[in-house]
This record gives structure tokens, C-alpha cells and sequence, in this order.
């Protein structure tokens, strides 16, 4: 009888599959590449934040103060002016502007609106409705829209013992002109004011013309002493 050959040596699979997926991936990529589209992406997803939570922007994170994203619904607003009215934080300038005499009122509406340039808030996306941003970021940045001049407006008459809230609305008839001032009560009465007017007009009647659709104060804030 012949002499049987011997047994073939066995194969190790492993860089065998190993170089096969390799070889399609390269072959993948420089498919695309050859192409002209970049070949996709793995998704990064941020965790969820629960509603009306703190977001800082990246540019917080390293400076005084922060900025929260705001969806438009009341629970969510309420949220975050309980976390932006930080009282401590302008309680300075409340201090002065009372020992330098005269309306306080007039004279907190002049040095917002006198302090802070306009500027639009950035576009987050998402359910982000506004970017607010804390009364020491205000401060330091010296730039805000609408709502953060109502924000540290309402942070300062606070600071001074006078009750103040945030009122967001818009014109009769125009819902697109949505936009923030303040009211309160004073040894005066009833005011409403304009924190981007460097006059620093004290109005003590309802804005006419204007459409209430949320006062962020009774509800959101605890009175002054």
C-alpha cells in the first residue's frame, strides 16, 4: 500500500477574517473617497437634559457666570429665572444706585440699559427657545437681548427691596414681536418699565398695546422683604 500523505497543517482563521474586514474597510473608504463623499460618520449623542435643566454654552464654561437654554413654556421659564435671579450678584449696584439717591426705579432701568448692549441670542436648535444668562455673565459681558435686560433689571430692584418680575408678550395683532420688560410695585405703585430705555421713564400703568402672556413672578419668585 501506498504511504497515506500526511494530515494538511491547519489554517489559523484569524488573520485571514481580520485582513478581509480590513480589506473591505480601506476598500470602503476609498470607495467613497473616490467618490467625492465622505465616507459616514459614527453619531456622537449628547446625553438628554430634562426639561428646562442648565445647559452652559461652550463659551461659559470657562467664564463668570452662566447661560441656560430656555424652551418657551412656562414650567421651563419659571425654572430658570428661580436659577438666574441671584440677588448676590448685583447686590453692589443696588446698594449704590440707593446711596446715590433719587428714583431707584429710574435709576436701575438707566444702568441695564446703559450697562448691556443688544445683541441676539445665539441659535442653539433644538427645544432651546432663548439662551438667559445669569446677572454676573450679564455683567461681564456687558451684551444681551431683550430678556437679559429683563432678567437683570428684575435681579437689581430685588436686590433694593423693591417686588419685580419678568413679563414676556407682544403687540396686538403681531405675535412675531415677542418681547420682555419688567412691572413691579415700588412706594409708588404699580410700574412697568422698558430695561433697554437709557432715560429710564417709569411708566405706572399697564403698557398699552401689549399682549401679557407670562408674568414670571408670582409664580416664580418669592417677594422682596
Amino acid at each position: 500500500m501506498p504511504k497515506p500523505s500526511p494530515a494538511p497543517a491547519p489554517v489559523d482563521l484569524v488573520p485571514v477574517v481580520f485582513g478581509s474586514l480590513v480589506a473591505v474597510g480601506v476598500g470602503y473608504i476609498l470607495f467613497h473617497a473616490l467618490r467625492g463623499t465622505p465616507a459616514p460618520q459614527p453619531t456622537v449623542r449628547e446625553p438628554p437634559s430634562p426639561k428646562g435643566a442648565c445647559t452652559l454654552a461652550p463659551d461659559d464654561i470657562q467664564g463668570p457666570g452662566f447661560c441656560v437654554c430656555v424652551p418657551a413654556d412656562l414650567e421651563s421659564r419659571c425654572q430658570a429665572i428661580r436659577l438666574l435671579v441671584r440677588v448676590e450678584e448685583v447686590q453692589h449696584v443696588a446698594d449704590r444706585l440707593i446711596e446715590e439717591g433719587g428714583d431707584f426705579v429710574s435709576a436701575a432701568v438707566k444702568f441695564v440699559a446703559r450697562t448691556l448692549a443688544w445683541t441676539e441670542d445665539p441659535d442653539w436648535g433644538g427645544t432651546c427657545f432663548d439662551q438667559w444668562c445669569s446677572p454676573r455673565r450679564l455683567l461681564q459681558t456687558r451684551k444681551g437681548d431683550c430678556d437679559d435686560h429683563a432678567i437683570l433689571l428684575t435681579t437689581i430692584l430685588l436686590a433694593g427691596g423693591v417686588w419685580a418680575q419678568v413679563v414676556i408678550g407682544h403687540r396686538v395683532g403681531d405675535p412675531t414681536t415677542m418681547h420682555a420688560w419688567v412691572e413691579g410695585r415700588d412706594v409708588g405703585g404699580f410700574f412697568a418699565v422698558e430695561p433697554q430705555d437709557k432715560v429710564g421713564l417709569v411708566n405706572r400703568t399697564p403698557w398699552s398695546g401689549w399682549v401679557v402672556l407670562q408674568r414670571l413672578g408670582d409664580d416664580c419668585l418669592p417677594r422682596a422683604a
